[in-house]
């Protein structure tokens, strides 16, 4: 079995490691974890954000909390080229270990059962970030890993445009923040779905060299 790894992740420390599914991941399963600037919740058992807030905001769309942490495109060669999408709520099996400063999933079980997953969240000490980072083996015969939507994060629509304050920092060009999320649609660089053939600087993660 051929295996691709596709590898993002820095060094992780591995001291002071407790199971999720021990007394830390708290009441129900539910990972906290939180500093000045934000707090997250995730589901220990199914591997999902449940909830994210900045500065005592929240910040996710109510109605897609609980969405899968992360959607991998495997384009099957053998079949005109056609792209399959896996979310992580197909893994049959998700494990993760809590860090000092860090958490991993790792989802197994998919329908093609030599794929695996590892999920990354790392929380820098006083900072705003947090770091997501993901690694995949075991790609099957026949299949090219395409794409990696991860993590899934969706916000709701309370841009400046739409009455609110928000605005979105758009990767496309050198990069830009814009108030009106309709505002993409209006030129040439309009949505498309993730996959190839792609400009590869239409407004997609990780942008151009120029912007990154």
């Amino acid at each position: 079995m051929k295996k691709l790894i596709y590898l993002l992740v820095a060094a992780i420390v591995l001291s002071g490691t407790v199971s999720c599914h021990e007394d830390k991941a708290g009441e129900n399963g539910v990972i906290t974890r939180s500093n000045r600037f934000y707090t997250i919740r995730l589901d220990a058992g199914k591997g999902t954000v449940l909830g994210l807030e900045v500065k005592n905001e929240p910040l996710l769309h109510p109605s897609v909390q609980d969405q899968p942490m992360f959607t991998l495109g495997l384009r099957d060669r053998g079949n005109d080229g056609n792209v399959v999408g896996l979310p992580s709520s197909e893994a049959k099996e998700v494990s993760c270990r809590q860090y000092a400063d860090s958490i991993v999933f790792v989802f197994k079980g998919f329908r093609h059962a030599s794929l695996e997953a590892a999920a990354v969240i790392s929380f820098p000490r006083r900072s705003p970030d947090i770091h997501w980072n993901i690694r995949v083996e075991g790609i099957p015969e026949g299949f090219t890993l395409d794409y990696v939507d991860f993590p899934r994060i969706v916000v709701p629509d309370d841009l400046r445009a739409n009455g609110g304050s928000g605005q979105i920092f758009w990767p496309a060009q050198d990069g830009c923040l814009i108030d009106d999320a309709g505002f993409r649609n209006l030129g040439g660089l309009t949505y498309q779905p993730q996959g190839w053939p792609t400009l590869g600087w239409g407004g997609q993660y990780p942008g151009s060299v120029q912007m990154q």
